[in-house]
């Protein structure tokens, strides 16, 4: 852009296959675009969380951007070829028949890590002081809810256990499919009310459809 004389970019959130990320999801993307689009010399000294802070919550002690910007970087703990998506949304929408070329190099220890971050970040949402407080950790609990149930269907599907320490001879804890089966039905119900206290209407069905076929999928 500099290089041929562009005037700004565009920074765009796009919800391919039903939009089921929340606007403040992508609050961390918005905030690093306006600064990569003012000065991306002076950028990558930005304090993220300060940064959103300041623009979108002006909340004294930042728990709000933090856990936003810790919310996105659990993916991290699991790196994956995937690209323009990321594996918990991969899974939420998955099949269950044969698991994903792209997870197939995830241990279970990985999976295992980022329940454990989610379920951190979940713990803390009590901490957050906005004034729209009551959607913001509605939006980014149902946010952590399908992240979760994305993983634990793979994890169901291996056999794998949710915590490490469970061995084989304690009875492992792997992840029921009525269990499964009933998050979603959570997810779905929470997410329908959810769409209406941001966007239009119109999108709703589409975005509702693509989880009650994914709940099919565990049948």
């Amino acid at each position: 852009g500099l290089r041929y004389g562009a005037k700004g970019y565009l920074v765009t959130d796009w919800g391919d296959n039903g939009h089921h990320q929340y606007l403040p999801i992508s609050y961390p993307g918005f905030a690093l675009g306006a600064c990569e689009s003012w000065n991306h010399r002076k950028s990558a000294n930005i304090d993220l969380i300060d940064l959103v802070n300041q623009i979108y919550f002006q909340e004294p002690d930042a728990n709000a951007a933090r856990l936003l910007v810790s919310l996105g970087k659990v993916l991290e703990l699991a790196p994956s070829p995937i690209r323009n998506a990321t594996i918990f949304n991969r899974l939420l929408f998955w099949r269950m028949q044969n698991e994903p070329g792209d997870t197939q190099d995830i241990s279970n220890r990985a999976l295992r890590s980022c329940d454990s971050a989610l379920q951190d970040i979940k713990s803390e949402l009590a901490s957050i002081r906005t004034k729209d407080q009551r959607l913001l950790k509605a939006e980014i609990r149902n946010a952590i809810a399908m992240s979760t149930h994305g993983l634990r269907r793979l994890m169901h599907f291996r056999g794998a256990s949710i915590s490490a320490s469970q061995g084989a001879s304690q009875g492992r804890k792997v992840p029921k499919r009525s269990v499964l089966r009933n998050d979603l039905r959570h997810i779905i119900s929470q997410h329908k009310a959810l769409w209406l206290s941001r966007n239009r209407p119109g999108g709703l069905p589409e975005s509702a459809n693509r989880l009650k076929r994914s709940l099919k999928y565990l049948e």
